[in-house]
Order: structure tokens, then sequence, then C-alpha cells
């Protein structure tokens, strides 16, 4: 899981030289000679490293029209990566002091919320989205509620944590949208569910687990086949993929929570549960970014 996200981060962040490209067919008495290998097709694809360009054309007398749409924008790299500094320094401040028994110590979950608290400050920094206002709210009110959750996990309120995780989820969910539906991929994650269900709803003692795991295991696999979904579109958006991405991490750290906690003890357990965790936080935060950095008009 480091290494997809390290390697995620390294395609994102590796930029490469491009040309830019503006058209007015105003500005042409004649229609302009296009270069042969734009003449050939009405469809170009070129590569650039990470960058991949769509050119699309119709020329007609007095007329020209092209679109050049960039893969991954180099702008939303230098616009998101120097606000996740806190973000990736609280992390692995998490790290170098999770080796600590010190649950329920206040410094403990002050530093375990951190990482939650530096993605909405990268929301808050980046600022709230022009295009779709709501969805950044959303995001902003399910990382609240993470943050809530990790709070009350670590003093040990185990059923009021599952509670606020359950409102995080919500909130996601709503901020995801059911379009497109994508049943396919929502019937195969509810179905893997319940079948970690069936293993694990034997070995909860308490009843009100016993009733709202599978509650929480319903809202937390909705958000995952959501992001998942949202994504899979034929307009390829790194922000969606990331938060897609970010949803299924979730869905992995709570299923290490959930065997660790009430079927066997997982060797490096913290590991497992809270690394994929912060990445699946700041996947979906990452998720509000807008897709709008085209160096054409």
């Amino acid at each position: 899981i480091i290494l997809i996200f390290i390697t995620s981060i390294y395609i994102v962040t590796r930029r490469k030289n491009f040309h830019q490209l503006a058209v007015s067919p105003d500005s042409f008495s004649q229609p302009p000679i296009l270069p042969p290998v734009v003449r050939s097709s009405t469809s170009l694809y070129a590569h650039s490293g990470v960058l991949a360009f769509e050119l699309k054309y119709k020329q007609e007398p007095h007329n020209l029209s092209i679109q050049l749409k960039m893969g991954v924008p180099v702008n939303l790299v230098k616009l998101t990566v120097p606000k996740l500094l806190p973000f990736f320094a609280t992390f692995v401040l998490y790290f170098v002091l999770a080796t600590y028994d010190t649950r329920s110590e206040l410094w403990s979950t002050i530093v375990k919320c951190a990482p939650i608290y530096s993605l909405i400050l990268f929301i808050l920094l980046y600022g709230v989205s022009n295009t779709n206002p709501t969805y950044t709210y959303k995001i902003l009110v399910g990382l609240f509620f993470s943050s809530i959750g990790d709070l009350l996990l670590n003093i040990n309120l185990f059923e009021l944590g599952v509670v606020a995780f359950a409102a995080a989820q919500v909130s996601f969910i709503s901020a995801f949208g059911f379009q497109p539906r994508r049943w396919d991929i929502g019937l195969a994650m509810i179905t893997g569910s319940l079948a970690i269900l069936g293993i694990l709803i034997g070995s909860i003692s308490s009843t009100i687990l016993r009733l709202g795991l599978p509650v929480y295991s319903l809202l937390l696999v909705t958000m995952a086949w959501r992001a998942v979904a949202r994504a899979s579109t034929e307009k390829r958006e790194l922000p969606k993929i990331l938060g897609a991405i970010g949803g299924v991490l979730f869905v992995i750290s709570d299923g290490f929570l959930a065997f660790n906690k009430f079927y066997t003890n997982i060797p490096y357990a913290v590991i497992l549960i809270m690394v994929p965790y912060y990445l699946a936080e700041c996947g979906i935060a990452l998720s509000v970014v807008d897709y709008k950095y085209l160096p054409v008009q």
C-alpha cells in the first residue's frame, strides 16, 4: 500500500516540459496548414512522460477547432503538495510515537487526530471549489466526524466511535452522489462485505455492536462503491481517482481493525490499520481539487 501511494505521488509530481497551444478561428483569413501528423487523423494522442494530450481538430474553410486536454496538470500538483506538508509531518509523527503504549492519554489523542485536522487545513488553504462548493463542505464534514471517531476510539469509547465514523461515511456518500450507478461495483463490494461479516459476527459479544456493525459496514461499503463509481467515467480525472483509492483504502483499514479487535490479534496491527486509514482520508481530501487547470484556451 505504501509503495502504491509513493509511486502515485511520484507520477503526479514528475514534471515534463510541454507546449501550449491557443487557436482562434477569427485570427485566420485562410485555414492554417496543419502538421502532417495532425492532418493524418481526426484524433491524435501524444504522450510526454506522465502528461497525456488529446488533440482533436475539425478543418473547414475559415474554421479551425483544436482541443487539447492535459492528463495530469502540473498546476494541480503545485497548488496541492505544499499545502499537504503538515499532513505528511503529522503522519510521520504519529508512527514515530505509535510505538509507545499511550492510549487514552491526551497527547496521544492529539497526535492521532492531527493528520485529519491537517487535511481539513489543506482544504481550507486550498479554498472551497467555485464549481461545486457543496462537495467541499460535505468532505470537510466527513473529515471532522472522522477526527471525532479517532478521538473516541483512542479513549476506548468504541461504540460511540463507530457512530462518529458512520456519520462521516454518510457525509462522504452524500458528497460522492449516486451518478453513475455502477450496480456491478456495488454488488461486488456488498457481497464481499457480507462474507467478512459472516466470519466476524460470531466473535462479537456486544449486542449493540452485533446490530450496529452491519449498519456501519453497509455505509462504509456504499461510500467506497460511490467513490469508485464516480471515478469510473470516461473522463478520467485525477482527483476522482484519488477519492476512489481513498474509499477502497478506508475499507481495507476498517477490515484490519475489525479482524484485530474481534477475531484475532494481527501482527503490526497499528501499521496495517492506520497507514491505509490516513492515506484513505488523504485521497478523499484531495478529491476536492478542481480539475480545471488546462494551459489551452
